[in-house]
């Protein structure tokens, strides 16, 4: 009766040693997902309090990362406008 038993707890432990392994590599997945493309805001980001301007950030999420790099994208076109005004008209004044 030993048997069966040995027999079902080492195919549970095996089952269950793929489940982790399985689930380990979706979450390393899943945070890559997010981690990179937040890289690259931060980056840009920084880029922009350096003072320079960055290439726009290519957007390829439809969710809420998307959205803050589409509107991080807008903002920098803006102040990069803005600034080239300012620019602009200084020049035009001295």
């Amino acid at each position: 009766m030993a048997v069966p038993y040995r027999a079902f707890s080492s195919s549970f432990i095996a089952l269950l040693l793929v489940s982790v392994l399985i689930t380990g590599l979706f979450a390393r997945g899943f945070a890559r997902g997010l981690s990179k493309p937040m890289d690259e805001l931060v980056h840009a980001a920084q880029a922009v309090r350096d003072g320079e301007w960055p290439e726009l950030l290519e957007v390829q999420r439809d969710d809420e990362l998307g959205l803050l790099q589409s509107v991080f994208n807008d903002m920098t076109t803006a102040l990069r406008k803005s600034q080239e005004r300012m620019l602009s008209w200084l020049t035009q004044t001295l």
